[in-house]
């Protein structure tokens, strides 16, 4: 098993507290010889977007040890990263099967949450939520994304229904509260109940997530929405988001778009 450590990623998952980067042992200045030895350099070279680099290393680890469930994941990670989601989805599957063949639930956990966030992209938010479906029973808050996919659906009754069930469960984070409480909002605005939506937003609007505010994510969620076609024209009214705001956030990352890297 390749050592980790864990490292800060873009935002706590609002279902699973298993988002962490693993980040490996820097290899010596000598030949390559072992899956570990290729691995650990196509983990930094993938770090240093040196992504081709990084893919025929890992592809060479596979070579040397093809039961390293890692491998799958890390090499769908890279063609995330180049947006060749299909051959993306394809290693993430394989990731699945592997960790599930090896017994390891855990990975085989981290491995769905990645396949899920890889449809989402692909814009297969049905599909999406079936992964997200087959975490509810390792962490129920995973019920927050499910909410946001069903956003993506135009189901939007579908979606309020399903972030009152994260609200009524008898164990549950803050931030999935919170996200509950967002998607909810989103949900009314969508369906023109503007002053549900702004009752709800006036409400939480100061809360702070783990990695960024309650108005930033309203700010960045903003441009998925519109690119997927939803109704974006209320969104003014809850979190005054403005188009110019909307340029300096386009680097910034979120969790439903974060490859976990093993």
């Amino acid at each position: 098993i390749f050592g980790v450590s864990p490292m800060k990623t873009s935002r706590l998952l609002l279902v699973l507290s298993l988002l962490f980067v693993i980040a490996l042992p820097a290899v010596a200045q000598k030949k390559l010889k072992t899956a570990q030895d290729y691995f650990s350099r196509g983990f930094k070279y993938s770090e240093a977007g040196k992504l081709d680099l990084a893919l025929a290393d890992y592809e060479a680890a596979l070579k040397l040890d093809s039961l390293e469930c890692d491998i799958y994941n890390n090499i769908a990670g890279v063609f995330s990263q180049k947006k060749k989601f299909d051959i993306a989805l394809q290693n993430y599957s394989k990731a699945v099967q592997c960790a599930k063949s090896m017994r390891n639930d855990q990975k085989a956990s981290i491995f769905t949450l990645n396949r899920a966030l890889c449809k989402h992209e692909m814009g297969d938010y049905q599909e999406a939520i079936k992964d997200y479906s087959l975490l509810v029973e390792v962490d129920s808050t995973t019920l927050t994304s499910i909410s946001l996919e069903l956003l993506y659906l135009k189901k939007y009754d579908d979606a309020i229904q399903n972030a009152k069930k994260v609200l009524n469960l008898s164990k549950v984070t803050e931030d999935a509260k919170a996200s509950a409480a967002l998607h909810s909002a989103y949900a009314f605005m969508f369906k023109s109940d503007i002053d549900k939506a702004l009752e709800i937003h006036k409400a939480n609007q100061d809360y702070q997530f783990g990695y960024a505010s309650w108005k930033e994510y309203v700010k960045q969620d903003f441009t998925g929405f519109r690119k997927a076609g939803l109704p974006t024209e209320n969104m003014n009214k809850i979190g005054k988001v403005k188009l110019r705001k909307l340029r300096k956030d386009r680097k910034s990352t979120r969790l439903n778009s974060s490859h976990i890297t093993l």
